[in-house]
């Protein structure tokens, strides 16, 4: 079973940036917290002999931190931009590692 061992504050984060966003709207000052995040890409894959829509299954952390029991999510086959080639040779990258997961687990 999954669990949570720890949490500690995150100093010097690797894929996120949190800031905190000063606005206006309709002339009232406000703020905003948020996270800068890399570039992604994602893919909507169809299995054409089921006629469905294929998802990946995965073990989200933060999710699981919230649920205590479980931490998996449903998903766009999908990836961090973090290499240095083009996004359509990254998306197949992807889709190349889900379908090899999927057979895993006979799809």
């Amino acid at each position: 079973m999954d669990k949570i061992n720890s949490i500690s504050p995150l100093r010097n984060p690797k894929y996120i940036k949190p800031i905190k966003i000063h606005y206006t709207q309709a002339g009232k000052s406000k703020e905003w917290e948020a996270v800068i995040a890399h570039d992604s890409v994602a893919i909507l894959l169809y299995h054409t002999n089921k006629k469905s829509f294929v998802l990946v299954k995965q073990l989200r952390v933060p999710v699981l931190n919230a649920n205590k029991t479980d931490g998996m999510m449903y998903e766009l086959c999908a990836g961090i931009v973090d290499k240095n080639i083009q996004i359509l040779r990254l998306q197949e990258k992807r889709y190349l590692k889900s379908v090899a997961t999927m057979s895993q687990e006979n799809l």
